[in-house]
């Protein structure tokens, strides 16, 4: 019987990986500031709602978006990512 050598990580363990990085990533200043009110959003969201916040599954969409220009990605993507924008600036009040 061969065992594999892949970690299984529980959705909390995911979650407390990423909410520790992103906080370190602000302290440290890893980042621009043009990206400094996304990493806040990003660290009060999973502060709010714990795991169910999604921050593996949102980091896997700003991949996506980061990694392949605008015009191959679909208008519904295009939408909802200007509608996330608009209600981090405070335009969805």
């Amino acid at each position: 019987m061969i065992l594999s050598a892949v970690a299984v990580l529980s959705p909390q363990s995911t979650h407390t990986f990423l909410l520790r990085w992103l906080a370190a990533a602000k302290k440290q200043h890893r980042f621009p500031k043009s990206v400094a009110g996304d990493i806040d959003t990003l660290l009060a969201l999973a502060r709010k709602k714990g795991p169910g916040a999604g921050l593996h599954e949102r980091f896997g969409d700003l991949f996506d978006t980061c990694s392949q220009p605008a015009a191959k990605q679909s208008a519904l993507h295009r939408l909802t990512y200007a509608i996330e924008k608009l209600k981090t600036l405070g335009g969805g009040r």
